[in-house]
């Protein structure tokens, strides 16, 4: 049998990819460019996972009308456009946690915007009365019988006033 056949050249059990017999210590050779593909083949595995996270926060998310929203794009990233419809509100949460909200009408339907915490904070200073424009980023929650919503994670996400 041939060293390269996972077997152990001195009691010829079969050791698989081992390079020392686990039966009778002897060392076992193996090819050196079997080994350097596995590590190869890793670097690759991981270079494109990281070439893909940085494309993906490259792209800018789809346009979505309400109307069109269905409920299998609950957590997923988009943008909307539309007129706030009331003025808005914010208060603080149980846990005292700030919040910030509106209503956004896109002309096909309305969508709840919401957002938490320092991005809330930020947004407070912001007038978004009822009729101005608004293009807002972010992550829809979708759940039945109610209004979907959109929450802002971040205040550059928000945009308001004409032509947004």
């Amino acid at each position: 049998m041939g060293a390269h056949s996972g077997r152990c050249p001195a009691c010829n059990r079969f050791i698989g990819p081992l390079e020392t017999c686990p039966y009778c210590d002897c060392p076992a050779e193996r090819q050196a460019g079997l080994r350097w593909l596995r590590f190869a083949a890793l670097a690759l595995a991981l270079g494109g996972l990281v070439l893909l996270a940085l494309a993906v926060r490259r792209q800018e998310p789809p346009i979505l009308k309400a109307a069109d929203i269905q409920p299998s794009m609950n957590f997923a990233r988009v943008r909307m456009r539309g007129v706030a419809a009331g003025g808005t509100r914010s208060g603080t949460t149980r846990n005292g946690e700030r919040w910030y909200g509106f209503t956004l009408d896109d002309g096909t339907g309305r969508v709840r915007i919401s957002a938490f915490g320092e991005t809330a904070t930020a947004l407070m200073t912001r007038e978004t009365g009822s009729g101005t424009p608004v293009r807002v980023t972010g992550w829809l929650t979708v759940k039945a019988n109610q209004m979907p919503s959109l929450q802002v994670r971040e205040a550059a996400a928000l945009q308001t006033g004409e032509d947004p």
